[in-house]
């Protein structure tokens, strides 16, 4: 990661990324152990997409890691895959305007809630079953660290019931 300007810094549990050069095109390439883990692409492609500059993911593992992708682009910010390993991301402002996006599993919910904290509109997650999954009292968490966030329930509605 160093080569492509990111530095990060391990302390514990926690994982310090940031850049020396934010006009760096950065190239990051997710493979087998002791590459970078795939399963982290989606966290770092939300960490990078307000980060100026452009940014290419290539995951060798997994053909197409990009369920993560249409929930980035709905919050506005740019990214274009090109149906197979591949991510461009290109840094930039999120529009301004409230969004509703869904977590479709796991890794790439959590990405869609790291990316929200770059927003400065609203952001509504639905699924969020999915996150905690992986990632129990992230909400918690993120509050705890000063990040205005709140969880609402929806009512449940019965089977047969409309709306």
């Amino acid at each position: 990661m160093g080569r492509c300007g990111i530095t990060y810094q391990v302390d514990g549990r926690a994982t310090r990324l940031s850049t020396v050069d934010a006009r760096h095109a950065r190239e990051l390439t997710f493979r087998p152990w002791p590459g970078l883990p795939t399963d982290a692409a989606p966290l770092i492609a939300a960490g990078l997409v307000s980060l100026p500059g452009m940014t290419t993911i290539t995951d060798l593992v997994y053909d197409s890691r990009s369920s993560h992708v249409p929930g980035l682009k709905r919050q506005g910010f740019d990214l274009r895959h090109d149906g197979g390993q591949q991510i461009q991301i290109r840094g930039c402002e999120p529009h301004r305007l409230p969004v509703q996006v869904q977590a479709p599993d796991i890794r790439a919910g959590a990405a869609l809630l790291i990316a929200s904290l770059a927003r400065e509109a609203k952001t509504e997650l639905t699924n969020y079953a999915q996150i905690q999954r992986g990632y129990e009292d992230c909400i918690r968490d993120l509050q705890q660290i000063g990040f205005p966030l709140r969880r609402v329930t929806a009512p449940l509605v019965p089977a047969g019931a409309t709306a």
